[in-house]
């Protein structure tokens, strides 16, 4: 049987919920790992083998990346505006500090293995342009408008789609084969200034940043929009397709 790539996929954190109506949670509460199935779906359909990891020690944390032949940053809450050097405007649920940390840790130890590759979605890809110094818009519609619909309405079934354009020349455009096409949202930040190295390459209709990409890296490219939550959609496969060659490729 020939060997699939091992893809990491980091954990989400949440604190535990009270498990009956009106049982209290433990004090201080006690923080729960997650990881949702979409991720994991898209990495297996594409021939890579997804493992997920938790949030761990420094000296663990390497260990671990020496074990895998690429990396998934999933999506999450809002990253911290502390972040970036900014007071809470706007921002709903934050993401939890132990989260924060170890995604900052986890982002510079592959900042420092260059031939891993990485695809960074939603929060991951916020996530990574401020663990390189850049800076978040903390609300798209006080920035942006309305017009185009980045999150999904509390009543939707589904997550709304809306276009993007991508920069002819970049890699993005070459995986997926075009350079306008439909994905679907959810999220109400979005980059402003972005990190260092990180090319922008596409936006949606009003001019939300959508993706980057690292051109000194072997493959790194991050991702505003949800590619799993259209699983089906032949830009999602050609997205994970490219990704998971990549790392077997390593």
């Amino acid at each position: 049987m020939v060997r699939r790539p091992r893809i990491g996929l980091n954990h989400g954190l949440q604190h535990r919920k009270a498990s009956r109506p009106g049982e209290r949670d433990p004090d201080p509460p006690d923080p729960t790992h997650h990881l949702p199935m979409r991720y994991t779906n898209c990495v297996e359909d594409a021939g890579g083998l997804p493992l997920g990891f938790p949030i761990v020690g420094p000296e663990t944390l390497r260990a671990i990346l020496d074990e895998l032949d690429g990396v998934v940053l999933i999506g999450g809450p809002d990253v911290p505006p502390s972040e970036y050097g900014e007071d809470v405007d706007g921002s709903e649920i934050l993401m939890l500090p132990e989260r924060v940390a170890f995604d900052k840790a986890l982002i510079a130890a592959l900042d420092e293995r260059p031939d891993t590759p990485v695809l960074a979605i939603c929060a991951g890809h916020q996530q990574l342009h401020v663990a390189r110094g850049g800076t978040l818009v903390q609300h798209v519609p006080a920035v942006y408008g309305t017009a185009v619909r980045h999150r999904r309405e509390p009543d939707a079934v589904r997550a709304p789609l809306h276009e993007v354009r991508v920069e002819p020349d970049s890699r993005l455009a070459r995986i997926l084969g075009g350079t306008r096409f439909e994905t679907a949202s959810a999220h109400h930040q979005a980059v402003k200034t972005p990190g260092r190295g990180l090319r922008s390459v596409a936006w949606a209709p009003d001019g939300v940043l959508e993706a980057s990409e690292d051109p000194s890296r072997r493959f790194l490219i991050s991702v505003q929009w949800h590619p799993e939550m259209t699983r089906e959609a032949e830009t999602t496969r050609r997205l994970f397709t490219a990704f998971v060659d990549a790392c077997r490729k390593r």
